[in-house]
């Protein structure tokens, strides 16, 4: 048995704290070095310290929901640029 001090968060918890779907938080968890190891596994279910990924998420004020646009944007660099989805209007 462990020990973890705090609250514990999963994936979809992880996607509501920094306004992107669970898929989307699992996709930062595998893409950014830095994220925050597993604190546990419950079953075949990661979880994570809730103060660890906020604190990760502080460090990185930059990231943003929202996939990136490929190619140079209007402010002339890559990558910065993000595509919002938008509901369909009527007509479309």
């Amino acid at each position: 048995m462990f020990e973890v001090e705090g609250a514990l968060v999963s994936l979809t918890e992880i996607g509501r704290m920094l306004g992107v779907s669970r898929q989307r938080a699992a996709q930062l968890a595998a893409e950014y070095d830095d994220f925050p190891q597993p604190a546990a596994m419950v079953g075949s279910r990661r979880i994570w310290s809730e103060a660890a990924v906020t604190e990760w998420a502080k460090r990185h004020p930059d990231r943003r929901p929202g996939r990136p646009i490929q190619g140079k944007g209007p402010s002339g660099t890559d990558r910065d640029e993000r595509a919002v989805k938008r509901p369909p209007r009527k007509g479309d």
